[in-house]
C-alpha cells in the first residue's frame, strides 16, 4: 500500500445551515482542514470533550485499519490512517494516507472505499467532516460537512459511524455549554447518499448522557448505549431511529470517556467495552483500573458477567474501539499515564470471548502475568517479610524468561528486564545483609528456616542471569547459611530439616516438610549444581527420600502442628522438582508411586473454580505453588487425564477478574503473600514448563 500523503481537496466557500429534527446541513464542500494553531485552540476551548475519542478500528476479513491520532496534544493534531494484513504489526507500520484532525471513525463503504468521519478546526469553529477514501490510490476525496461545532451548540465527536441498509449513521453529543456533562444532548447524523450529506435528529432520552455508542442488532433494530451520570443506559429504536425506547440501566458503572459497542456482520451478539470508573476502593498502589467487555444475545436486554480486556496498573485505558474479522477480534484503545497517552492494538480470538476455547487461553495467561509483574514493579515499598520479598523477586525473574518470546505484546508499555534488575539488587543485600551466623533476618522475631531458605531459591533463578562473579557470591551465601542450620543441629540425620527457632524459643527440631523441601532438597541441588560436590548431591536425595516417605496412604503430607496439609504440600513440590533432577529416569521411578498418590490427593482437593483450600487457613494464598508441580507430573506422565483439566482451572483462577472477586489487589498480609507466589506458577503455565 501506498505511503505517499493524500491529496487535499481545494478551498472551498460554504454555507452552513443547521436546524432541528430531520434537517438536512447543506453545503457538500467541508473546505479544507485548518492548519492554524489559533483555530485548533479555540476548537478546543468550545469543545474540549471531543479530544479523548482515541481511535477507529476497521477489520474486513485479513485486513485490518486503524485511524488513529499520532499527536493530540500537538498546536495541530494530525490523523493517520494505517493499514496491516493483521492487527499484529499495524501500529509499527507507515502511514498509508494522513489529515489534520482528531476523533477519527472508520466505516467500510463500496469496494474499494472507506470513509472516515473525524474532527476539524476551522475558521468558524470545531467541525465534524467526512471524507471517502479510495484505497487503490490512497486518497481522500474532498470533504462533506456533517456538522459544525457552534457557540450554542458545540459537537463531541465521540460516536462510532455505523453502516445500515439504508445509510450511514452517526451518534454525537452536543452541549448547550461547552464541556458541561448535565447540558448534553445525543444526536444522530445520517447520510442516506454515501456521506455526502447529512440530516440532524435529536434523539430524546429525558436526560444528559454522554458518549453515544451505536450498534445494529440482528433483528434490524438500533441499540444506542450511553453514559448518564456514570452509569451504562440503553436505549432502542426500532424505526431506524426515528424514535427511541426509555432509557434502562444496564448496572455497569463506567468511566466517561467512549466505551464501545459493536456486532460484527456475521455475528449475533453485541460486544460493549468500557473503562472502569475509577480504581476498586482499599486496593494497594500501583491502581489499576480494567478495561472490560460484556457480550449479549438479545439485544442488550441482559448482558453475560464483566470480563477484562486489559488491566494494566498504572494507566487507564480509555476510549475502546473494537473491530472483527477472521476469527479474531482486535481491540484499539489508548491507555494513560498521567500526561502520557498511546495507542495500542490487542488481538484475541473470537472464540475465547463464547467461552468456546478447550484449553487455558495463553494469551490471557500472559496478560495476567503482565498485570502482576507491573503491579510489582510499580510498589511504593518491599514486602516487610524475607520470603514474601524472595517470592516476589522469584516472580520478576521468572516472568522475564517466559515472556521473552512475546515481547512484542507488552514492549511499548513494559520492560520485564527491570524486574530481573530489581531482583539482581535485591539478592545482592542478601548477600550483604547475611549475618555473621550464615542466616538472615525473616522480618519477625524469629529464625524459622523455611522463610530464609527461599534466599537460595532466588540465588537460583537468577544465576542464569548474572555473570560468574555474582554467582559465587550467591554460592558463598548459600554455604554458610547450610553451614549455619548444621552448626544449630538442624540438619537431621534423616536427611529431614527441622523448624528453626521461634521467637526467644529454643530451637525446634522437628522435622518439617517445608523446611526439608526448600532447605534440604532444594538449596543442597542447588549447591550440587553449582559446585559438583557429591556430598551436596547426596544430601539433597536423602531429604527427597524423607520428604517422599512422609507421603500418606490417602496421598496427604503432613503440616506442622495445625498447619494444613496442602500448605506442607504446595511447598513440597519447590524441594521435589530439583532433587528429582538429580536422578536418572530409573532410579527417579522409584519414587513414582509414591508421588502419583500425592498427586491423586491434590486434585481430590481442588474445588470446581480451580483454587484450593478455604479462605482463613493460609492455603489460598499459598496453593498456586501446587501448579507449578502438576506440570511437572504432566510431563513425566504421572497421572492421567485429570492433571491437564487440573491446570485448566487453576490457570483460569490466576486471572484478573479471579483476583478482583479475592481482592487480591486489596491491603494485607494474605492478600500480598497471594501476589508474591502467584507469579512463579503463572509463568510456568505461560511456558508450558514448571521452574525450578
Amino acid at each position: 500500500m501506498s505511503g505517499r500523503r493524500a491529496a487535499r481537496a481545494p478551498i472551498l466557500q460554504h454555507l452552513v445551515a443547521i436546524a432541528f429534527s430531520g434537517a438536512v446541513i447543506s453545503g457538500c464542500g467541508g473546505g479544507r482542514e485548518s492548519e492554524s494553531p489559533a483555530d485548533w485552540k479555540a476548537c478546543r476551548q468550545a469543545d474540549p470533550i471531543a479530544a479523548y475519542d482515541g481511535a477507529s478500528l476497521l477489520a474486513d476479513g485479513e485486513e485490518v485499519w486503524i485511524a488513529s491520532v499520532d499527536s493530540p496534544a500537538a498546536a495541530v493534531p494530525r490523523l493517520s490512517l494505517r493499514h496491516g494484513a493483521s492487527g499484529a504489526d499495524l501500529l509499527a507500520l507507515p502511514a498509508v494516507a494522513t489529515l489534520v484532525g482528531t476523533s477519527p471513525s472508520l466505516v467500510r463503504l463500496d469496494a474499494g472505499e472507506l470513509g472516515l468521519l473525524y474532527r476539524s478546526a476551522g475558521r468558524d469553529g470545531c467541525r465534524l467532516l467526512f471524507r471517502r477514501f479510495e484505497i487503490r490510490t490512497a486518497a481522500w476525496k474532498r470533504p462533506s460537512l456533517v456538522g459544525v461545532s457552534g457557540a450554542a451548540a458545540p459537537v463531541a465527536a465521540n460516536g462510532r459511524l455505523l453502516r445500515t441498509d439504508s445509510g450511514l449513521l452517526f451518534p454525537a453529543v452536543e452541549f448547550a455549554q461547552p464541556g458541561v456533562p448535565s447540558t448534553a444532548t445525543v444526536v444522530l447524523y445520517a447520510s442516506t447518499d454515501g456521506g455526502a450529506h447529512w440530516t440532524r435528529r435529536p434523539v430524546s432520552l429525558g436526560r444528559a448522557a454522554l458518549a453515544p455508542a451505536l450498534a445494529a442488532a440482528p433483528d434490524g433494530s438500533l441499540v444506542l448505549v450511553v453514559n448518564s451520570l456514570g452509569l451504562l443506559h440503553r436505549t432502542v429504536s426500532t424505526d431506524g431511529g426515528a424514535s427511541w425506547s426509555p432509557l434502562e440501566k444496564l448496572g455497569i458503572p463506567a468511566q466517561e470517556s467512549p466505551h464501545a459497542l459493536y456486532r460484527a456482520a456475521d455475528g449475533t451478539d453485541l460486544l460493549l467495552a468500557w473503562t472502569e470508573s475509577q480504581p476498586h476502593k482499599r486496593e494497594v498502589a500501583p491502581s489499576i483500573r480494567a478495561l472490560r467487555w460484556s457480550l449479549s444475545a438479545d439485544a442488550g436486554r441482559s448482558w453475560t458477567p464483566p470480563r477484562t480486556f486489559a488491566a494494566r496498573p498504572g494507566w487507564v485505558p480509555r476510549a475502546p474501539a473494537l473491530a472483527a474479522g477472521a476469527g479474531s477480534l482486535h481491540v484499539a484503545l489508548e491507555p494513560s499515564q498521567g500526561e502520557q497517552r498511546q495507542t495500542v492494538l490487542l488481538t484475541l480470538p473470537l472464540a475465547a470471548l463464547r467461552g468456546e476455547d478447550d484449553a487455558v487461553d495463553r494469551r490471557r495467561l500472559r496478560d495476567n502475568l503482565r498485570t502482576l509483574v507491573a503491579h510489582t514493579l510499580q510498589r511504593s515499598e518491599r514486602a516487610p517479610f524475607l520470603f514474601v520479598e524472595c517470592y516476589f523477586m522469584r516472580s520478576l525473574v521468572a516472568a522475564h524468561t517466559a515472556l521473552a518470546p512475546f515481547v512484542p505484546e507488552h514492549e511499548d508499555w513494559l520492560d520485564t528486564s527491570r524486574g530481573v534488575a530489581l531482583a539482581k539488587e535485591y539478592a545482592d543485600q542478601l548477600v550483604q545483609t547475611q549475618q555473621t551466623s550464615g542466616t538472615w533476618s525473616i522480618g519477625y522475631k524469629s529464625r524459622f528456616v523455611a522463610d530464609m531458605a527461599v534466599c537460595i531459591e532466588l540465588f537460583r533463578d537468577l544465576a542464569p542471569h548474572v555473570d560468574a562473579e555474582r554467582r559465587q557470591r550467591y554460592t558463598t551465601a548459600a554455604t554458610r547459611f547450610l553451614q549455619a542450620l548444621e552448626h544449630d543441629a538442624l540438619l537431621l540425620p534423616n536427611g529431614a530439616v527441622g523448624v528453626g527457632r521461634s521467637g526467644g524459643m529454643p530451637f525446634d527440631r522437628s522435622p518439617y516438610v517445608v523446611a526439608t523441601a526448600l532447605a534440604g532438597a532444594a538449596a543442597r541441588a542447588w549447591l550440587f549444581e553449582q559446585t559438583g560436590e557429591e556430598a551436596w548431591r547426596r544430601s539433597s536425595l536423602a531429604s527427597l527420600r524423607w520428604l517422599v516417605a512422609q507421603i500418606r496412604p490417602d496421598g496427604s503430607v503432613p503440616g506442622l502442628a495445625k498447619e494444613e496439609a496442602l500448605i506442607a504440600a504446595a511447598y513440597m513440590g519447590e524441594g521435589v522438582l530439583p532433587a528429582m533432577a538429580l536422578l536418572d529416569a530409573s532410579e527417579a521411578g522409584a519414587f513414582d508411586a509414591a508421588l502419583r498418590r500425592h498427586v491423586e490427593w491434590i486434585l481430590r482437593q481442588q474445588h470446581p473454580d480451580g483454587t484450593w483450600g478455604e479462605p482463613g487457613t493460609g492455603v489460598p494464598q499459598r496453593a498456586p505453588l501446587l501448579v507449578n508441580f502438576l506440570l511437572w507430573v504432566e510431563e513425566r506422565n504421572l497421572a492421567g487425564a485429570g492433571v491437564r483439566q487440573a491446570l485448566v482451572e487453576a490457570g483460569r483462577a490466576l486471572d484478573f477478574d479471579a483476583w478482583r472477586a479475592a481482592a487480591v489487589f486489596a491491603p494485607g498480609e494474605d492478600a500480598e503473600i497471594y501476589r508474591a507466589l502467584a507469579g512463579v506458577p503463572l509463568a510456568a503455565l505461560v511456558q508450558e514448563k514448571a521452574v525450578f
